[in-house]
């Protein structure tokens, strides 16, 4: 079990390390994908649509980049601010 499942504590655990792990590694598609994953499970509509936007940047056309524009990347309902 990872850490991010261990309930809200341990979503703030994992989102801290995402947030320090962003600065070594800026052009991580896998990094944004799960920061915006993270953000999902803390119901974080912002967070889901900057990190998820991110990934989509980041590679519009591969896998992970496909998956985060369904998830709440740019162009969904999920990207439109509350």
């Amino acid at each position: 079990m990872n850490d991010g499942a261990t309930g809200p504590q341990g979503l703030d655990r994992a989102a801290t390390v995402l947030a320090a792990l962003a600065p070594r590694y800026p052009k991580s598609q896998l990094l944004a994908f799960n920061t915006g994953m993270i953000a999902v499970y803390r119901a974080d509509r912002v967070g889901i649509a900057t990190a998820f936007a991110r990934a989509v940047s980041l590679g519009p056309t591969t896998p992970l980049g496909e998956l985060a524009r369904r998830f709440g990347g740019p162009g969904t309902k999920s990207s439109a601010k509350p």
